[in-house]
């Protein structure tokens, strides 16, 4: 064998070997890759809709707290009201359940009697056998799910309060809420949502589930059983039945005194399966491409044992052809030695959408719009950056991004006759890194909206408010003392300092409510339609409570400023406008507390 043969038999060896170890080395990381963002977009997707549940049972749960509170406050001599007042109460329990798609709402006396509410054809009812009945005359707010509704006939959900009465629990007041509502509080806003939601109560039983096949695994024994501990957390792939598996995300969670299990699920098969068969694909074209480069390789030996006139042209030809095989499925253009088409391949025709009649004889360069260089500035030749990202010029403007390689083709002195432009789009990696960053609209250490969708979420409500002549209202809060925090304990206590009050906020705000997190100790909450005094007479009050409650054993004593503003009709501010009346409002709410601390 002449040593042009030796040569070449030892680049078909290690080059072979090359295009194994990249095959897999390629493959094993963008799999690993692919893994990670499904996990991590499981992990968003079930954070966000934890929230929302958790955010309904602790707005159910106050607001049976705050019922209890105005009873406590107007009603203090229940035996004593006339049935007109009676009457007068029923009427505005059926109101207020209407108003809030209550299914029921009322007050229930010490002895488990239902003595005045929402529907009215249960008062008199006796109510002592249920455990939210025994658990809330005994002090604990409570929620409790019920097999058979005996409102309705459906399952329902009651969340109780003691009412409290010179520091006697005459009773209880109760809210029921019907289990369907879960269907639209857990359901995504997009036609493409296919994860599967279960939520249990402490004891382990189902509150709800929009999953209608019905099984028993370990793992899900594991969960029910260790929900009253309030520490399990699982996310992983498990096996549902023979024939189908989930990845699942399981955490339980605590809302004041009621634990809960969450589960969030979606089908292996349906976030995995797509991938599996291009897996497939890819191994079938990857033994394709082997036995095409092994075909050439005999060809190209066939092809020197062969003593003709036409051996150097031969050559070139399968130089050209194993060149042009090892770039299967990418855009690939050969050029003269200056960058002037010789020819394309049918990627390049599809994606550009020239023929090869309309750039035959012209320079490469014509097609780049590279972002950040002049045209100019491309080196064609050795100096050509390694995997370059190139934007092309295309007839119909549909611009696409692509990486680009390029090759030599020499003669036997080293002279450059060809080069060979192999591009790979990454348009569509592209597009989904934008789409990661619109998605970043939550501030990192506390988990609440960030700045920028705050401004959006303010001119929302604004226009909303134009249009349906509405209020609402916002409240700009800075952490008094965050400084002194981050200088005496350290940056780590100084993330707790914000934390803490991020959780108050969490806890005690509407569903509807916003809390945006400004900038450092600066925090926007909106409060749709929303009056100032309401907002300041109950809901304010109801968190500064709770700041001023704190635990006494804490490193640093938590401590809020806060400015309110309205907008409404009559004057009809900007965002700009309304976030500068409610920040000097702060000011001066920061400046009484400074003067109060000397």
């Amino acid at each position: 064998m002449r040593k042009a043969n030796i040569y070449f038999f030892i680049f078909f060896v290690l080059s072979l070997i090359s295009i194994i170890i990249f095959y897999f080395i390629l493959f094993g990381s963008s799999k690993t890759a692919m893994e990670d963002n499904i996990f991590q977009s499981l992990k968003n997707n079930a954070y966000y809709k934890e929230q929302v549940i958790k955010h309904w049972f602790t707005d159910n749960i106050n607001a049976a707290k705050i019922y209890s509170e105005i009873f406590e406050s107007k009603y203090k001599n229940i035996s004593e009201m006339s049935e007109k007042e009676k009457e007068k109460i029923n009427n505005d329990m059926k109101i207020n359940a209407v108003n809030n798609s209550y299914e029921g709402i009322g007050f229930i006396d010490k002895s488990g009697k239902f003595v005045l509410g929402y529907p009215e054809n249960i008062i008199n009812t006796d109510f002592s056998d249920r455990d939210y009945f025994k658990q809330a005359i005994n002090g604990r707010p409570y929620a409790e799910v019920l097999e058979v509704s005996r409102i309705s006939g459906n399952r329902i959900i009651v969340f109780s309060n003691p009412v409290v009465i010179n520091n006697e629990i005459i009773g209880i007041f109760g809210i029921v809420r019907e289990e369907n509502i879960f269907s639209t509080l857990v359901k995504e806003n997009n036609e493409f949502d296919k994860s599967f939601i279960k939520i249990f109560d402490e004891n382990g039983e189902k509150i709800f589930s929009n999953d209608e096949i019905s099984y028993n695994t370990d793992i899900y024994s594991d969960f029910t059983e260790s929900i009253k501990s309030g520490v399990y957390n699982y996310e992983g792939v498990y096996e549902i039945s023979e024939n189908e598996k989930r990845i699942g995300i399981m955490n339980t969670v605590k809302i004041k005194d009621i634990k809960l299990g969450i589960i969030y699920e979606r089908k292996y098969d349906e976030v995995f399966g797509v991938y599996e068969n291009i897996e497939k694909i890819l191994k079938i074209i990857f033994i394709v491409i082997i036995i095409i480069f092994i075909a050439i390789f005999l060809f190209f030996m066939y092809e020197e044992f062969k003593e003709t006139k036409n051996r150097k042209q031969n050559k070139k030809i399968n130089d050209f052809i194993n060149t042009v095989f090892n770039t299967i499925g990418s855009l690939v253009a050969v050029t003269d030695e200056y960058g002037n088409i010789e020819k394309i391949n049918s990627t390049f025709e599809n994606n550009t959408g020239y023929t090869f009649d309309e750039v035959k004889g012209k320079n490469i360069k014509n097609y780049f719009l590279p972002e950040k260089a002049e045209k100019s500035d491309i080196d064609l030749f050795e100096n050509f950056p390694k995997n370059k990202e190139i934007k092309w010029n295309t007839k119909n403007e549909n611009d696409f991004i692509t990486t680009i390689a390029v090759s030599y083709i020499k003669d036997e002195y080293g002279n450059i006759e060809n080069i060979i432009y192999s591009a790979t789009d990454i348009t569509k990696n592209r597009e989904y890194e934008r789409e990661l960053r619109k998605k970043s609209l939550f501030d990192p250490l506390t988990g609440v909206f960030n700045r920028d969708i705050a401004i959006k979420i303010l001119d929302k409500n604004i226009s909303k408010s134009k249009r349906n002549k509405t209020k609402f209202s916002i409240a700009f809060a800075d952490l008094n003392n965050l400084k002194k925090v981050n200088d005496n304990y350290g940056h780590e206590q100084g993330d707790k300092y914000i934390t803490d009050f991020c959780d108050i906020l969490k806890e005690n705000v509407r569903e509807e409510d916003y809390i945006c997190r400004m900038g450092g100790d600066e925090f926007l909450l909106i409060f749709p339609e929303c009056s100032e005094e309401f907002l300041k007479n109950v809901i304010w009050k109801r968190i500064d409570e709770k700041i001023k409650n704190k635990e006494s054993n804490e490193i640093f004593k938590l401590s809020v400023s806060v400015g309110f503003a309205e907008y409404n009709d009559e004057t009809g501010m900007s965002s700009d406008e309304l976030i500068a009346v409610a920040d000097s409002r702060m000011y001066a709410d920061k400046a009484a507390y400074k003067k109060s601390e000397g």
